[in-house]
């Protein structure tokens, strides 16, 4: 069923993972303000590439499980095996994110102010952990259900 709560929280992940391209991860106060968005990291930070080629490798797994995981609304138990995986990819995001802002941070020899893009994968960690307890909510009501019968 697609109108659950946890659908509208795994949408929620999706959308987000799509909005972090849109919104800065930190910014630098140097003589003027460097600001790190995901897409300018080539030009800020040369020895970062690879590293910014796995944040959107990893951005790009939990949009894809996120959406697949919505029409996996059959299978509960596998609903919440690639809720976890989603989980662990944005917990590595997290890591890379912050990596890559303290690295920017020592190459401008400055500190980092973190901005939104930074905590959106805190916030899609938090919707898939709802997502998760909901969705076992839904698992016990059916074993409950079958039980009576």
């Amino acid at each position: 069923m697609l109108q659950r709560i946890q659908s509208l929280y795994l949408t929620l992940v999706a959308i987000l993972s799509i909005l972090i391209y849109f919104f800065p991860f930190a910014a630098y106060p140097k003589e003027t303000i460097i600001t790190l968005y995901l897409t300018n990291i080539n030009q800020l930070l040369a020895s970062a590439t690879f590293l910014m080629y796995i944040i959107i490798i990893l951005n790009v797994a939990i949009l894809a499980l996120s959406l697949i995981t919505i029409f996996k609304y059959k299978n509960r138990i596998l609903q919440m095996r690639l809720n976890a995986f989603n989980f662990l990819f944005n917990a590595l995001l997290l890591i890379g994110i912050y990596w890559l802002t303290e690295k920017a941070a020592k190459e401008y020899e400055t500190f980092s102010h973190y901005k939104l893009g930074s905590l959106l994968p805190f916030i899609m960690m938090l919707l898939i952990f709802l997502a998760n307890k909901n969705i076992k909510k839904d698992e016990e009501k059916v074993r409950a259900a079958d039980r009576l019968r």
